[in-house]
């Protein structure tokens, strides 16, 4: 868990990276992906051996968040000066309503968790279930209602996908 809590600091990069990644391959660019991918190693190998002896293996997995961020930023920089930028001004509005949203559904879920272990408590394997699974079922719901909320359009073109495959 304390590993999870550093990788998900870089969790947009990796997200960026994997879109950003195959837009220069597609426009004939494969070297920038490629430079890209050596400055992020070389900021892992940098940090790795900088931070693990402060957070151990915690420090491993900053320092891999780290090098996604470094990954994203080389590919966002040349993407602004070969493409013309990533629609900035919609894109940090959706980020806005994501983070917002994502904000709320951990609240959500801490709450529920919080919430059974005072009603039902730990020990067994069916109530360390209910404890795992009820606050993940309610942070799902959580994020849907607020995303719907927020108008995440995403959202909607997820809904109108899962329909159309329902139909098909």
């Amino acid at each position: 868990a304390a590993a999870l809590l550093f990788y998900v600091i870089g969790l947009f990069a990796y997200s960026s990276v994997k879109v950003l990644a195959p837009a220069f391959y597609s426009l004939g660019r494969a070297r920038v992906p490629l430079a890209a991918s050596v400055s992020a190693v070389a900021a892992n190998l940098a940090l790795n051996v900088a931070l693990y002896p402060v957070l151990g293996y915690r420090g491993l997995a900053l320092g891999t968040a780290v090098a996604a961020i470094v990954n994203f930023l080389v590919l966002a920089a040349a993407f602004q000066r070969g493409v013309g930028g990533l629609g900035e001004r919609g894109l940090w509005l959706a980020v806005a309503k994501v983070t917002a949203a994502s904000a709320g559904m951990a609240l959500a879920a801490w709450g529920a968790w919080r919430g059974l272990e005072a009603w039902i408590g730990s020990g067994d394997l069916a109530r360390n279930g209910l404890d795992a699974l009820v606050p993940v079922g309610v942070g799902i719901l959580a994020y849907g209602a607020l995303c719907k909320l927020l108008r995440v359009r995403e959202l909607d073109d997820m809904i109108a996908f899962l329909r159309r495959r329902r139909g098909a």
